[in-house]
């Protein structure tokens, strides 16, 4: 039950319905009521695991090497890329367990210290925030919402164009160019 979850929740994202899980897993509407109350139950039993992977992950990545705001970023959109439900969960403010939010504050604080220590070094923009890293993960949440078989590709070319934009010595754009 829960692997068929896990997959439905990396495919549809947060939004799967308990219906759909029910049908996917043959089980009747009862059976999974008794184990999971609701969405949010089962979101946070199934997404506790791979949410704290990128936590973990983003931690180590902002605690190693040179350029940790670049490889930091990486690491996030390689987890994200994996499952629609991760990148809307990094993406937004939703929360669904103590331990599950718990992970995902970690994994922001992680990926923000990397960004304040970037544009201390000027390696990036000084007017650059963790509000342009959400925007990333936003935009890593709809190239998975296109349904494409592999969306690596796609999100490693958000990343560049993300990371190119965000360099040090790139001046703000005064406005849509049109």
């Amino acid at each position: 039950m829960l692997e068929v979850a896990a997959s439905l929740f990396a495919r549809d994202g947060l939004e799967v319905s308990m219906k759909a899980i029910v049908r996917a897993t043959g089980l009747g509407n009862s059976t999974l009521y008794r184990h999971y109350p609701n969405r949010v139950a089962l979101a946070a039993d199934v997404l506790r695991g791979p949410v704290t992977a990128w936590a973990s992950a983003v931690r180590a990545a902002a605690d190693s090497g040179d350029d940790v705001f670049a490889s930091t970023v990486r690491i996030s959109a390689r987890h994200q890329a994996t499952s629609l439900a991760i990148a809307e969960l990094v993406a937004s403010a939703t929360q669904l367990s103590a331990d599950v939010d718990a992970a995902l504050t970690g994994g922001r604080e992680a990926i923000s210290s990397a960004l304040r220590t970037a544009v201390d070094a000027g390696r990036v923009r000084s007017d650059a925030s963790a509000s342009d890293v959400d925007l990333l993960a936003t935009a890593i949440a709809g190239v998975l919402r296109r349904g494409d078989t592999d969306p690596a590709p796609q999100v490693d070319r958000l990343v560049d164009l993300f990371l190119q934009g965000i360099e040090s010595g790139r001046e703000p754009n005064s406005g849509i160019v049109r």
